[in-house]
């Protein structure tokens, strides 16, 4: 598996606030790593659009502490995107691919 791709995942500052107690917006560099990248094929295309979700592409990463954290509470998902080649991809799913703790799929949404 080629792993040639550098990404960035960012996680959400929101939950950070200043010295006033307001929340902090904006996004900071979690996690930099090497990536697979991978678009969906014509079949997946097809099924994707039907239920609008056709700008679905797949990054296959090594398994780490930290993308375990990101798995072990999938509701906090939302608090991560990816960036790739300087465009946004919101996460939408992560598969610790055959629980091996080795690869991990990120399924991820472009955002236009």
């Amino acid at each position: 598996m080629k792993l040639n791709d550098r990404i960035t995942i960012q996680k959400s500052n929101n939950d950070l606030v200043d010295e006033d107690g307001f929340a902090i917006d904006g996004w900071s560099d979690y996690h930099k790593c090497w990536a697979g990248f991978k678009t969906v094929g014509w079949k997946d295309y097809f099924v994707a659009k039907s239920i609008k979700e056709e700008n679905i592409v797949t990054f296959t990463i090594r398994y780490s502490q930290k993308i375990k954290a990101m798995i072990e509470d999938l509701e906090l998902t939302k608090n991560y995107r990816l960036k790739y080649k300087s465009k946004l991809y919101d996460i939408k799913y992560i598969n610790d691919l055959g629980n091996d703790h080795e690869y991990v799929d990120i399924k991820s949404k472009i955002i236009l």
